[in-house]
């Protein structure tokens, strides 16, 4: 989890104020809720209230990936890759916008899935 949540912190630098992203508006370390409230215009996180929510993200995050069959059999860098695409898309073993990519999940076909990321297939 240190691994997932110091790379997310690296990719997603800090961000004190809300900014647009997609459909809706993040904060902190790309973080688009605080305390399960969605983050809106104008929005100010200090960066302590950031990293307790990132960290809070990323525990839900791999409670929800936890329950993929596959996942005790993943090796560290899987999962935290796993854990870094999750939470950035959303994704979970199932979610109807990545059917390609459960299937080669399913089928433990991960060079694939990897793959499947990168061109965005």
């Amino acid at each position: 989890m240190e691994r997932a949540i110091a790379l997310l912190k690296k990719f997603e630098s800090f961000s004190p104020t809300a900014y647009r992203d997609g459909d809706g508006y993040s904060i902190g370390y790309g973080c688009q809720r605080i305390n399960g409230v969605p983050v809106l215009a104008g929005d100010t996180i200090t960066r302590s209230q950031a990293e307790t929510e990132l960290r809070r993200e990323v525990v839900a995050t791999i409670q929800r990936l936890t329950l993929m069959p596959m996942w005790g059999s993943l090796s560290d860098g899987r999962r935290v890759a796993l854990i870094l695409f999750s939470y950035n898309t959303g994704w979970y073993l199932g979610h109807p916008q990545f059917q390609s990519f459960n299937r080669m999940m399913r089928d433990r076909s991960y060079q694939d899935a990897a793959r499947d990321i990168v061109t965005g297939n």
